[in-house]
């Protein structure tokens, strides 16, 4: 008999009173983007996958401290409301801060979400997305936290 493969499993953001971590549960303002079709994306390993539907917003680029030392520069990103992210696959969530989140795959390491406490929205990696995204970057955050190694000069406004 021929083997076939298992239905993948769709897990949300967890609530924040859940332990962060590693598991096979996903320990899951501006211009809007109203996508006609799903955006897909994926960790470098393709071991995490996600899709967004509806309205994205939020488009920017955050040059947090915590952003630079884990993506290395800056992290692009726009975010959805909860309901319209799926995600599937491992990830794993670190508890940067008593009000926020960052969930990464266990595999490759690739930062692919972040996520606050109070907000009903979850934000993913526009570098992440699988293929064109249509949309153009809003902002520029918490460039006072800026590497001194580049600058920005793309004229979006900064923050």
């Amino acid at each position: 008999m021929p083997r076939t493969a298992p239905t993948p499993r769709i897990f949300q953001t967890p609530p924040f009173s859940e332990k962060i971590g590693c598991s096979g549960n996903v320990g899951s303002t501006g211009t809007n983007y109203l996508w006609e079709d799903i955006v897909k994306g994926s960790c470098l390993c393709g071991a995490v996958t996600f899709e967004a539907t509806g309205e994205a917003e939020g488009f920017a680029v955050c040059h947090c401290t915590q952003c630079r030392k884990q993506s290395g520069y800056a992290w692009s990103t726009a975010h959805v409301p909860d309901a319209a992210l799926a995600i599937r696959g491992e990830v794993c969530w670190y508890q940067s801060s008593e009000k926020a989140r960052r969930g990464f795959c266990p595999v490759c390491g690739s930062f692919l979400f972040w996520k606050h406490a109070d907000d009903p929205h979850t934000s993913f990696a526009l570098g992440a997305v699988d293929g064109p995204t249509g949309a153009r970057l809003e902002k520029h955050i918490f460039t006072s936290d800026k590497g001194d190694y580049y600058q920005i000069a793309d004229g979006v406004p900064q923050s």
